[in-house]
């Protein structure tokens, strides 16, 4: 069976958590867009002498955001066409590593498998824009990281669900007896977040979550395990909460709020929301690896970020661009500060995930 970058043996759930190929020739040497783009007089835009520019990601509304606001302008400007592809999850880790010869040039990942990738002697490249920055990321990963977003894992449930008190927070989530009704929850091999917001429930400080206690975690799981649905694509989880299949929803806050842009009465809760990056990465060798730096700059320009913020409530990844955001606006964006938020820390996940993972396993292992 294929392993993740992590070492562990991979499920198609796993696909879920990457927040889900064109053939090509190996191209550029691994640090030529790095070691240009350390030149005060270096221009990334005139730099490129490639056609295209293959991007893999998981579709949906978040990939038709990224070619409104960043491929097509990018495009009529340069020239460079942006090839979407469907992420093949297990090939991307690898090509990411230099496991596996490069036929995407841009993926769609996480912060802490950046960090993952870099324990490897190959690794993503080091394109980040000069002038432009995902400033928002943990630093040591700022170079490789580009057209970052941030997610927010939040509750959401249909305003008329509960009569009187309206749940908030996620001790609220767990209470059963105050809130009553089905959870939708991540199926098995889904675990952003997860510990997190059982952790919070049962009364820890988000100071204090990392290293995250699993053991803890799982238990606390455990006293709603009999009252959730588990989903296993995203389309799902919207499905069982308008269909009143249950009467709370975990889950990434641009699922609920692509169901309340297109006029569905959603509420979310955004007190405590669990905030976790989600850049793209280029891996070493990539064949058109000369247009990354240019595309890094352009997808970290703030303007451009608060667009694609505007259409996905997804958080920028560079924090000049909330000046660009309306007020209304940001009060559903999560790392906007509106509300308290709890950052993911990147690094510790990195180190911890198969911990993680591994807490997942025992989790669903129970009857």
């Amino acid at each position: 069976m294929t392993k993740d970058e992590f070492g562990r043996e991979m499920t198609r759930g796993d696909l879920l958590r990457r927040a889900g190929a064109a053939a090509a020739v190996m191209g550029l040497p691994m640090l030529r867009g790095a070691e240009a783009l350390a030149a005060s007089e270096y221009d990334p835009y005139a730099a490129i002498t490639s056609k295209e520019f293959v991007y893999a990601n998981y579709g949906g509304k978040t990939e038709d955001a990224r070619q409104k606001v960043f491929w097509d302008p990018f495009t009529k400007k340069t020239g460079v066409n942006i090839i979407s592809a469907a992420a093949n999850f297990p090939l991307a880790e690898k090509q990411m590593i230099g496991a596996s010869p490069p036929t995407y040039d841009g993926y769609h990942t996480s912060g802490y498998s950046i960090y993952a990738y870099n324990k490897h002697p190959k690794h993503v490249l080091p394109v980040a824009a000069k002038v432009h920055k995902n400033d928002l990321l943990q630093k040591a990963i700022q170079p490789y990281g580009w057209q970052t977003f941030f997610i927010g894992y939040v509750i959401a449930y249909l305003p008329d669900t509960f009569k009187g008190a309206q749940p908030k927070t996620w001790a609220d989530f767990f209470d059963t007896t105050k809130f009553p009704g089905k959870r939708a929850w991540p199926g098995a091999g889904y675990y952003d977040g997860t510990a997190e917001a059982a952790l919070l429930a049962d009364g820890v400080a988000p100071s204090k979550l990392y290293p995250l206690d699993f053991t803890r975690a799982n238990k606390k799981l455990d006293t709603i395990r009999s009252d959730m649905l588990f989903y296993n694509q995203f389309p799902q989880v919207q499905q069982f909460l308008t269909s009143r299949s249950v009467a709370m929803a975990f889950g990434p806050n641009g699922l609920f709020a692509e169901l309340q842009l297109a006029g569905q009465p959603v509420t979310i809760s955004f007190d405590h929301t669990i905030v976790t990056s989600n850049p793209s990465t280029t891996p070493p060798g990539a064949p058109h690896a000369d247009v990354a730096p240019a595309l890094a700059d352009w997808t970290a320009d703030p303007q451009r970020q608060a667009a694609f913020s505007t259409m996905t409530h997804y958080g920028p990844g560079n924090k000049g661009a909330f000046k660009y955001i309306s007020r209304e606006t940001l009060r559903q964006v999560p790392n906007s500060g509106a509300y308290p938020f709890v950052q993911t820390n990147d690094l510790v996940l990195a180190q911890h995930y198969d911990e993680y993972a591994k807490a997942n396993e025992e989790f669903f292992s129970k009857k």
